[in-house]
């Protein structure tokens, strides 16, 4: 990866930025020729898998489960709730149907494809409440001008699907929803407003819908993730009752919770960058500190031994460290490293080992100076 001219102002020309910083830092190639699908590269990938990771740790530390459920669902059950086919057909992608068989769809969420068996799995209020939760990707037939991660037909995102006795608990998983997600965009440096939509923007079949947006550089909105009470309109038409402890049958009350992955990416890449690429919050940043050795003819063994070292130190109190040996020269590497956004670099050179000195650069102030070796790990 080879030094090339500054990105564009990212404030003035935030979609050609946007463009570039995609291609350049090696995150999404968009070659593949198909409109709204896009290629996820190994970069971009990184980022992805810590952001799910995040969200995922949360939802299993309060109690909900991971599933996975087909990517298709049958048009029978995509059409049981009127206001949300309604809301949704247009977008879904169709898989035709071979003769005596129905008609399918490429999910575009997965209510529909989750609640006909959660009417087999419920029965009593003992098997309430079910927090379930899959990650995975969905599809929608967007026609308007795509924009890889922000607006396409295929993304990633987490769908968590919870059923409970009564209203007040849905609610309370609702504000819950809510905590989970803004505790993972602090740690993503993103900064968001939560609204409750207006009943015209709801989420087609919920009864309160509540959404984060992010201010985006260019001054849109995006919205990254929702969660949303379905009250009982999902649980009536798919028949999920349950006993009460009278005995009594009632409908479930129901919540969704919908983090997009995807966007939260987009959002990160783009609040998080400048004229020489990404700048990554240290949380969401796959490579935290680079160790790039300075050779020097003579003392490479000496060198490369020692910035060997500081990796070591480094991953024993837990930072995502890499020791770049490659026969790349310095330049290049530093280059590469400030591109995706890598929060830390240390190199090692010979006046470093001499001296018993780190030299530490610091990807969001772009300054460098000197440690003693001793101070690493409080440094860093």
């Amino acid at each position: 990866m080879q030094p090339e001219r500054a990105l564009p102002d990212k404030e003035k020309q935030f979609s050609e930025w946007y463009s570039e910083v995609l291609e350049r830092a090696e995150l999404v190639d968009i070659r593949y020729n198909v409109k709204g699908f896009v290629v996820y590269r190994q970069n971009l990938m990184r980022i992805i898998n810590l952001i799910r990771s995040e969200l995922e740790s949360s939802l299993i530390s309060r109690g909900h489960q991971q599933v996975m459920f087909p990517i298709v669902i049958p048009m029978s059950y995509l059409r049981k709730e009127q206001e949300h086919v309604t809301g949704f057909e247009a977008e879904v992608f169709k898989i035709r149907a071979e003769e005596g068989e129905e008609e399918l769809a490429l999910r575009p969420t997965s209510e529909t494809a989750m609640y006909p068996m959660y009417a087999l799995w419920i029965h009593s209020y003992r098997d309430l409440p079910l927090k379930l939760f899959q990650t995975g990707t969905v599809y929608r037939k967007e026609t308007r001008a795509t924009k890889p991660l922000i607006r396409g037909r295929e993304f990633f995102w987490i769908e968590a699907h919870d059923a409970f006795e009564n209203e007040e608990q849905a609610l309370a998983q609702v504000k819950e929803d809510i905590e989970i997600t803004k505790e993972a965009l602090r740690k993503f440096g993103l900064a968001f407003i939560v609204v409750e939509r207006e009943e015209w923007d709801k989420f087609p079949g919920a009864e309160r819908t509540f959404a984060f947006d992010c201010l985006m550089p260019d001054g849109k909105v995006l919205q990254i993730a929702t969660t949303h009470y379905l009250g009982t309109k999902f649980s009536k038409p798919f028949e999920v009752i349950y006993l009460d402890r009278a005995g009594e049958k009632k409908n479930v009350h129901q919540t969704c919770f919908g983090p997009g992955i995807s966007r939260m990416a987009a959002a990160v890449i783009s609040i998080h960058g400048d004229e020489f690429g990404l700048v990554l919050p240290f949380d969401v940043a796959p490579i935290q500190v680079v160790i790039v050795p300075i050779p020097k003819e003579g003392k490479e063994k000496e060198i490369v031994a020692k910035a060997k070292e500081v990796g070591e130190r480094l991953e024993k109190i837990r930072i995502r460290t890499l020791v770049d040996t490659s026969e790349e020269r310095p330049g290049a590497k530093f280059y590469k490293y400030e591109l995706i956004g890598t929060p830390a670099r240390i190199e090692v050179g010979e006046k470093e080992v001499s001296e018993g000195k780190l030299t530490f650069f610091r990807r969001d102030l772009r300054r460098r100076w000197k440690v003693e070796e001793s101070e690493l790990e409080v440094e860093v």
